[in-house]
Parts: C-alpha cells; sequence; structure tokens
C-alpha cells in the first residue's frame, strides 16, 4: 500500500513540475504570439509564421499555443495565395480542419470556423464560406461575422447581404471591408460614382486594400462604368498581377479588350 502511495505522490510531483514548466515558458510564448499579430496586420506572413511557430513550440498546450496553432494556419494560407500555391492553401486548409483532433475540448472553434470561411475565399469557394459566417452570424451576433457574411454574399450577387451591411451602421469591427462590400454591391447595381465612393472610404481605413485583388478588379470595374478608361486599366493590370490563382483571368481580358478598342 505504502509503494502505491509513493507511487502516486510521484506521479503528482511530475505532473506538478509539468506545469510548473508550462506556465514558465507560457510568458515567452505570448511575446512571439504577440509579434505574430504585428508582422500578419501588416501581411508580412513570413515572419508571422516563425512566430506563431516559436510560440506553439514554447506552450503548446497554453491558450497561446493553441492560438498559435490557429493563426499558423491562417498565416500559412495567405502565404500560399501570395506565392500563387493552391496546394499550399489546401494543405493550410486540411491543418486547420484538424484543430479540434490536436485540441480537446477545443477552446477557439469560433475562430477555427473563421478562418477555414476565410480560407474558402482565397479559393473562390464563395458559397461555403457564406455558409460558415451565416453559421457563426446566427450563433453569436457579431459583427465581424455579418460583415464577411455580407462580403460573401456580394460576392455572390445575393441582394440581402446588401441589407444586412447596411443595418450594421458605420463604425465599428471590420469597417473597411464592409465599406468594400458595399462597393462590390453597387458596382453590380450600376452605380459606379457611389461604389468608387464606398471603394476610397474602404481604402482610406485600410491602406493594405491596394494589394488586394477584389479591391482592384471592382475599382477598376467602377471606373470603367464611370467612362473614366484609362484610370480603370491601371487597376485592371494591378488586379492582373494580384490574382494570383487566375481567378478572374476571364473578366480581365474581356475588359481590357473592351478598354483598348474604346480608347
Amino acid at each position: 500500500m505504502s509503494f502505491i502511495i509513493r507511487a502516486i505522490a510521484l506521479l503528482s510531483l511530475v505532473a506538478l513540475l509539468v506545469f510548473s514548466s508550462e506556465k514558465e515558458k507560457e510568458g515567452p510564448a505570448r511575446v512571439y504570439y504577440e509579434k505574430g499579430l504585428r508582422a500578419l496586420e501588416v501581411s508580412d506572413y513570413e515572419d508571422a509564421l516563425v512566430y506563431f511557430s516559436r510560440a506553439r513550440a514554447l506552450s503548446p498546450r497554453s491558450e497561446v499555443g493553441e492560438l498559435s496553432y490557429l493563426y499558423y494556419g491562417i498565416t500559412y494560407a495567405l502565404y500560399s495565395y501570395r506565392l500563387g500555391q493552391k496546394a499550399g492553401i489546401f494543405s493550410a486548409l486540411g491543418y486547420l480542419n484538424e484543430y479540434p483532433f490536436h485540441y480537446k475540448p477545443p477552446r477557439f472553434l469560433s475562430l477555427q470556423r473563421e478562418f477555414v470561411g476565410d480560407v474558402y475565399l482565397l479559393v473562390g469557394l464563395y458559397e461555403d464560406a457564406r455558409s460558415v459566417y451565416s453559421a457563426l452570424w446566427e450563433e453569436e451576433k457579431k459583427r465581424r461575422y455579418a460583415v464577411k457574411l455580407g462580403f460573401s454574399s456580394a460576392l455572390l450577387g445575393r441582394a440581402e447581404g446588401y441589407e444586412l451591411l447596411l443595418s450594421l451602421g458605420e463604425g465599428g469591427e471590420l469597417e473597411y471591408l464592409r465599406r468594400l462590400a458595399l462597393g462590390v454591391y453597387l458596382v453590380s447595381m450600376g452605380k459606379p460614382e457611389e461604389a468608387l465612393r464606398e471603394l476610397s472610404i474602404a481604402r482610406e481605413k485600410n491602406p493594405l486594400l491596394k494589394y488586394d485583388v477584389y479591391y482592384n478588379v471592382y475599382t477598376a470595374l467602377a471606373l470603367k462604368k464611370a467612362k473614366k478608361p484609362r484610370r480603370a486599366l491601371l487597376y485592371f493590370f494591378r488586379a492582373r498581377e494580384l490574382d494570383r490563382l487566375r481567378f478572374f483571368e476571364e473578366i480581365l481580358n474581356y475588359h481590357e479588350l473592351e478598354l483598348y478598342l474604346s480608347l
């Protein structure tokens, strides 16, 4: 009996030491995690991947380690998109989908689902992305989910998203994306001047949109409809450079040819 008691005590001591070691490493892990977030915010994907990897390696079972797992996945998807590597994006999607098997119970399942929706957008699976955002919006009523639902609906040409975006009002989380989505809708509605105003506000709120393919495509389309062909061509050229997976190639070819013939 005394042997069993000593064994239990020894196991408890080992568990305590492991827990203490994990807590000691959580501080440095958080530093790397926050560096990763800052790098991701400015689209420095290479550094972000390094920081999130280090954070998770230091403290894999902590909240910071768990969050780093998810942010590593979405960052890898964005990095692969920048390189035009569709296989890398799908690898990131598989990695994100494995999250519930690595963490039981998962503490950030909503964030994982949101990131899966974001990856669907990257590969042009707009209906799948919309389904993810719609479910999150219905369950949690968070503004960011409504904005992303509105954006994916705009890309699909679904009218209900427009009213949702208007109902959210100005300001708040992801306001730049709300404005971008409204610009997409207004281009489709044949209101180029209003669309250009919304797109301009979107870029003011997020200057990095100048590197976004959707911003450039829909700004070009709005300028073309507003009878500003030379400016439209500049945005079409930029969109072509940013269209890493060639989703817009046929659209760009068609509109560029029309513009060349009109000059």
